[in-house]
């Protein structure tokens, strides 16, 4: 499976909660974590979080689609990067 690695805002806005908590977790679960070239850290999602990421991710961009095209959240046609792969 892929690894994620998401910033402790983003995986506190993955989790419901705020960044300090988001940075606790990951302390608290022993979860791979690693600072960046840009001073940024970052925390590799566990597995069993990852598929909750991605989909959560899928209905954003679905949501984003569907509004684009002025749908009832259908998707008619795959995105233009997603259609040349």
């Amino acid at each position: 499976m892929a690894q994620i690695w998401l910033s402790y805002d983003e995986l506190a806005e993955t989790l419901g909660c705020t960044a300090p908590q988001a940075r606790h977790a990951a302390i608290q679960h022993g979860w791979a974590r690693m600072k960046g070239r840009s001073g940024t850290s970052h925390v590799r999602l566990p597995s069993e979080m990852t598929a909750r990421y991605m989909l959560r991710q899928l209905a954003l961009v679905k949501a984003m689609l569907a509004e684009a095209d002025g749908s009832r959240g259908e998707i008619t046609r795959p995105p233009g990067w997603l259609a040349a792969a």
